[in-house]
């Protein structure tokens, strides 16, 4: 985000706002590493917001990460129920990241590969790899891709 597009609210810095503007993260202006703050606003104006595990520092390195995952050349996403969440979740390392308060997202990784886990209401598992090989280790799970680059 450009520094013309940052805004201050309510003794917060509004600074990363979600692709499709549906929440955004603001942090407070107080200390040298701040809280940050994941918002979101009502369909009745009302902002809400929710402390983010990691203040402004581990925020940042997350920040880089998703962005890292949704601009690989390479990757898989999908829908994960518990099964198939369960059967994953022993081949990859957690980072060493809080999650994050939007939809509950987890940080993992797998050698080269970084990997991203919502919580949401149909959990979703993003996978990102600097090659296509890097993926192989996917084909031991039963995840219905909606995307798969091979």
């Amino acid at each position: 985000m450009s520094p013309q597009r940052l805004w201050i609210a309510d003794n917060l810095l509004g600074f990363y706002v979600e692709n499709q503007g549906n929440c955004y993260w603001a942090a407070s202006l107080r200390g040298q590493d701040p809280a940050v703050f994941w918002c979101q606003q009502d369909a009745a104006g009302r902002v809400h917001r929710v402390r983010e595990a990691e203040k402004l520092s581990g925020f940042l390195l997350q920040m880089c990460f998703f962005e890292a995952v949704m601009g690989a050349p390479f990757g898989a996403n999908g829908p994960v129920d518990g099964n198939s969440l369960a059967a994953v979740l022993p081949s990859l390392q957690p980072a060493m990241l809080g999650p994050w308060a939007w939809m509950d997202t987890r940080f993992y990784t797998r050698g080269e590969v970084l990997v991203l886990i919502d919580g949401g209401s149909t959990p979703w598992i993003w996978v990102a790899a600097r090659s296509p090989e890097s993926l192989s280790f996917l084909r031991d799970f039963h995840i219905p891709w909606e995307q798969y680059d091979s």
